[in-house]
């Protein structure tokens, strides 16, 4: 029970993680060679309240542009390779914020060779990344977006909303009863006598299960805990902007640069 436990704990704190690298994951350009402009991200404004979520403003990979800045015939070993990256919507126009998750690298397959490029975020639409030249012949640069705009604000929405990205269960069992009710790692203060404390059976994190609405099922008659994905309320655009993070990655590739 308490490895359950555990491991609810791990996978909350592993949110917080991501959404920690989500904030920091551009390049801090005032050590390197990028503009000063692209530090800003999400910020946590946009993050705690979210945005209208409208799907033809959402970036487009089919109609979005990526090319060479100071394009060169020959590249020599060690080089900085720059390519600038502009988003566009379903529309065909240009984005006006950031946010945006990408992903770029520089490959030849024939050589086994590749090099991810570090991108920053002008908070713009535009997107600059950086690779350095580091094998002999030709290289193809491709770029993805990894994960929208919308879907990271959407995440979390939901996790300030239910304290995680899955549904969180508690099952109580006692004399051939069974029930299961919600769980988080917030409880509200105005239900309070609603719920079930687990937080000491969580060596110290917060964690609250509605209790049983059978009245043989008391707080001491728990079981286990299990995780179960998107049992939480969403409307239909925002169902389909969930999906979009395990659509085929070939789809969100666009334009290459050879």
């Amino acid at each position: 029970m308490k490895k359950q436990f555990v491991a609810i704990a791990c996978f909350s704190a592993a949110i917080l993680f991501v959404y920690l690298h989500l904030k920091w994951n551009t390049l801090n350009p005032s050590h390197v060679y990028l503009p000063a402009r692209g530090v800003t991200y999400l910020t946590e404004e946009t993050m705690r309240y979210g945005t209208i979520f409208v799907p033809s403003l959402m970036a487009d990979p089919i109609k979005s542009r990526i090319y060479l800045k100071h394009a060169h015939k020959v590249y020599n070993l060690g080089d900085q390779v720059q390519v600038q990256i502009d988003l566009y919507d379903r529309n065909g126009n240009h984005k006006k914020t950031g946010g945006d998750l990408l992903r770029v690298w520089m490959e030849n397959p024939e050589r086994a060779a590749l090099v991810s490029g570090r991108v920053a975020d002008f908070n713009n639409g535009s997107y600059t990344a950086l690779f350095k030249a580091a094998w002999s012949g030709r290289a193809t640069i491709k770029a993805f977006i990894a994960t929208r705009r919308e879907e990271i604000v959407l995440s979390y929405m939901i996790f300030q909303k239910y304290g995680s990205l899955w549904t969180l269960l508690a099952e109580y069992q006692a004399n051939n009863l069974t029930d299961a009710t919600q769980c988080s790692i917030r409880q509200e203060k105005s239900l309070k006598n609603e719920w079930c404390n687990f937080t000491k059976e969580n060596d110290g994190y917060s964690y609250y299960c509605r209790k049983s609405k059978i009245k043989q099922l008391t707080c001491n008659t728990w079981s286990h805990s299990y995780s179960s994905y998107g049992l939480y309320i969403l409307n239909t655009t925002e169902k389909g902007i969930q999906r979009l993070s395990v659509e085929d990655p070939k789809k969100t590739i666009f334009y290459r640069v050879q």
